[in-house]
């Protein structure tokens, strides 16, 4: 049973996404979760640890402990 617990502990990372402590399965990509979050591609911005992270990334990128993600909306308006 313990070590049951411990694998999937292991299978799982702790990210931040626009300040929120999120559990996310190890080897998670940013655009899965771009995409759980329903977020629309086409109008947002992500930052990763501080620097903006190019769009044609971000379904290379993978999550890892501890990374911290900003992911701006733009809205339109006038």
């Amino acid at each position: 049973m313990i070590l049951g617990e411990l694998l999937k502990s292991i299978d799982k990372v702790w990210v931040k996404i626009n300040a929120k402590e999120v559990e996310v399965k190890n080897g998670t990509k940013l655009l899965e979760i771009i995409k759980d979050f329903k977020f629309d591609i086409n109008h947002i911005a992500v930052e990763k640890n501080g620097e903006i992270l190019s769009k044609n990334l971000w379904k290379y990128d993978l999550l890892s402990k501890d990374d911290n993600y900003e992911i701006v909306e733009f809205v339109g308006g006038g």
